[in-house]
């Protein structure tokens, strides 16, 4: 559900902003968009959000530090969901490893989440915008999936952002929020390159950057990645794809 953002009524954007690869990249993107950026971290009961939002919060202080500043916010709906049958959420259900296959999707998938960011957000933009008279984007970092058998999540897709920006338009008044996620039809490997890009136009170094982003399910108590479990074997992929090195800090 991309629209183009590049018009003079845009000024704001709201994103789903985790500390992950994905959604670091995607406030880069808005940054580098030259909109001024509000960031919601949604605590909904996973085991490493602790560990995303510290790496989180060390990018937006070197953001702030190079002079773009980003409004932020925790919402925290752990007890609403942290009873929502996923690995990520209930310690009853082990995280699986290896890289990802549609069983061990089933397992990770969290019901419901992303339309449940997606309402949450949508409702803080539409007051931004009546308070400012002014467009506003809202964004997820959703992407393909790189997986032989393309099995993208079933929140991850076109059709499902979609479906959720259409339910948002008829249970609202008129409005001037749209809906923009620039990753929805590319994969993991190109939402690196463009989160790379946008540190260029930003002046970022894009190492220290990413070097404060968590892609992980099984963290240890230092916040260091496994590296065996689906989303680790994922990112290890994309940037040996690219020829780089994965700055992240990994227990082994």
């Amino acid at each position: 559900m991309s629209t183009n953002i590049l018009n003079d009524d845009v000024k704001y954007a709201i994103i789903s902003c985790s500390g992950g690869l994905d959604s670091t990249s995607l406030l880069l993107h808005m940054l580098a968009q030259d909109l001024r950026v509000k960031i919601v971290n949604f605590n909904y009961g996973s085991q490493q959000n602790k560990y995303e939002v510290k790496c989180l919060k060390k990018n937006l202080k070197y953001l702030a530090s190079k002079g773009y500043e980003v409004d932020y916010q925790e919402i925290d709906i752990s007890k609403a969901m942290n009873s929502f049958r996923s690995s990520l959420t209930r310690k009853d259900i082990e995280n699986p490893t290896g890289e990802y296959t549609r069983e061990n999707q089933k397992i990770i998938f969290v019901p419901n989440r992303n339309t449940i960011f997606a309402n949450i957000i949508f409702g803080h933009a539409l007051t931004l915008s009546q308070d400012t008279d002014t467009g506003v984007v809202v964004g997820l970092g959703i992407h393909k999936s790189m997986n032989k058998d393309d099995s993208t999540y079933p929140d991850c897709t076109p059709e499902w952002a979609e479906a959720v920006f259409n339910a948002f338009k008829i249970g609202n008044f008129e409005n001037k929020v749209t809906m923009y996620n620039p990753y929805e039809d590319k994969f993991k490997k190109d939402v690196l390159e463009d989160g790379i890009k946008s540190c260029k136009i930003l002046g970022l170094n894009w190492k220290r950057v990413y070097k404060n982003t968590l892609s992980c399910y099984n963290p240890n108590e230092k916040g260091e990645a496994c590296g065996n479990c689906p989303t680790c074997k994922e990112r290890l992929a994309i940037f040996k794809e690219l020829k780089k090195e994965d700055p992240g800090a990994y227990s082994k």
